[in-house]
């Protein structure tokens, strides 16, 4: 399978949406439409009104439907908007989702060096919330993610996540 990619605009914030459903893993919470995923009052500050300053991000298509498969972003979350990853109110908060069909294909790999790449010209560090059984967090770990000591709390679903940070600089 082909994929192509490019830099997240204003315009792809319905893409955002759905792949910040994947992000969180709404199916296994028994959330099957995405578009639920826009009232789940905990999820909105990770894809409201995409394309702020600060926002940073690239999505994957098809390349023969041209249809989204994949999206990775950051985001500052600060002050009474802090994401689950919250570190301090200069490093941002990293999501990504991929959907399940192209999982394992080389598409979130892809899409998370054009990301770190990017996000080195303005921030010295990016963090991230995942489940801590998750194999995310092996994928994460490759990339030089490190989990922050004493993160782990009790999530959303009431299983155990911790934040990992990986320096820029």
């Amino acid at each position: 399978m082909s994929y192509t990619f490019h830099q997240l605009v204003v315009e792809d914030e319905p893409i955002v949406w759905r792949m910040l459903h994947e992000a969180a893993r709404m199916a296994e919470d028994g959330v099957t439409s995405p578009d639920a995923t826009k009232h789940n009052i905990e999820l909105v500050k990770y894809a409201k009104n995409w394309g702020i300053p600060g926002d940073l991000g690239f999505a994957a298509f098809e390349v023969t439907s041209l249809k989204p498969v994949g999206a990775v972003w950051i985001r500052l979350l600060t002050g009474k908007d802090k994401g689950y990853g919250y570190l301090d109110d200069s490093t941002p908060e990293l999501a990504m989702g991929v959907v399940p069909e192209h999982r394992k294909k080389g598409v979130g790999t892809k899409l998370l060096g054009l990301l770190i790449e990017s996000a080195r010209q303005s921030y010295r560090s990016i963090c991230l919330n995942v489940r801590d059984d998750s194999p995310a967090v092996k994928f994460y770990e490759r990339y030089g993610f490190k989990m922050v000591p004493g993160s782990a709390m009790t999530n959303r679903v009431g299983g155990r996540s911790i934040n990992m940070r990986l320096l820029l600089a």
